[in-house]
């Protein structure tokens, strides 16, 4: 966990100008936002907990869940009796018994990842789902070849981004979603091959840009540095800030300390045990 923090703190360093007050699961909520997180469970052998990604189709096996290394040791059969009577009717009820399931998946070597399901190889990634060939990442859902990143989901080939969504190559982005290639970006959507751009939509090859704009190096790093600051306050106050889904609505939810987008709700949540 130490590990997470300082990658958090330098992230944040890189893109609000400074680390931010705190500890990371302050800002755990807000990171979540947008993210398909997992729910904690209790094993159907033991208390061990069983991580399990909050999608619908996980649902059903909840109650049938065990850990990894519990699932290799199990022996359950039916008798030669019982599996002779077996009907369409009743074999819900018959198989019962035997029915268990994992949805741990861990491939290749893992060193210090915390908390994550089905995920590797990776080096310290903390409540994330399908993590892959990544690296000091936190709060995500389905990465690829990032190192870096918190609230993503759906990012390849990703680096010191926060809260980007459905993107691939992306480096040092703020708040930016379904883009590419693109570095610098803050509350951005739908670039490609974008630098040093913030409130820009639906834009190509964009450089030193604000709303769709290029004001040049000079003017952009000024707004930039207020940008910056204003951000990093919001964050220390209230845990949150706007994200860019509410900029194209009007929407102000994001600026309430209690409020948050809808699938939030989709975090951590506590289920059977």
């Amino acid at each position: 966990m130490n590990e997470i923090e300082k990658a958090f703190k330098s992230t944040c360093a890189v893109l609000l100008g400074r680390p931010l007050k705190g500890e990371t699961e302050k800002y755990e909520r807000w990171l979540m936002r947008h993210v398909t997180g997992f729910t904690r469970n209790k094993s159907q052998m033991s208390d061990k907990k069983v991580y399990a990604i909050g999608l619908q189709f996980y649902q059903g096996m909840l109650p049938n869940l065990v850990t990894y290394e519990e699932s290799l040791k199990i022996d359950r059969k039916l008798s030669p009796e019982e599996s002779g009577s077996l009907t369409l009717k009743n074999a819900e009820k018959a198989l019962s018994k035997i029915c268990t399931t994992t949805t741990e998946t861990v491939l290749y070597e893992n060193i210090g990842s915390e908390e994550c399901v089905c995920y590797g190889p990776t080096q310290y990634c903390y409540r994330g789902t399908h993590c892959w060939f990544s690296k000091y990442a936190g709060y995500c859902f389905w990465l690829k070849d990032t190192e870096y990143i918190f609230g993503a989901s759906r990012a390849v080939e990703c680096a010191f981004c926060i809260n980007v969504y459905n993107s691939f190559r992306l480096t040092r982005c703020f708040e930016t979603s379904d883009s590419g290639s693109s570095s610098d970006c803050y509350y951005c959507h739908n670039v490609e091959n974008c630098e040093n751009c913030m409130f820009c939509f639906n834009a190509k090859g964009l450089k030193y840009a604000i709303g769709n704009v290029e004001v040049g190096p000079e003017s952009y790093a000024k707004f930039r540095k207020m940008l910056q600051e204003k951000l990093a306050r919001d964050l220390e106050e209230e845990g949150t800030c706007r994200d860019v889904y509410e900029l194209g609505t009007g929407g102000s939810a994001g600026a309430k300390k209690s409020g948050g987008g809808g699938k939030a709700k989709i975090g951590m949540v506590k289920r059977n045990g």
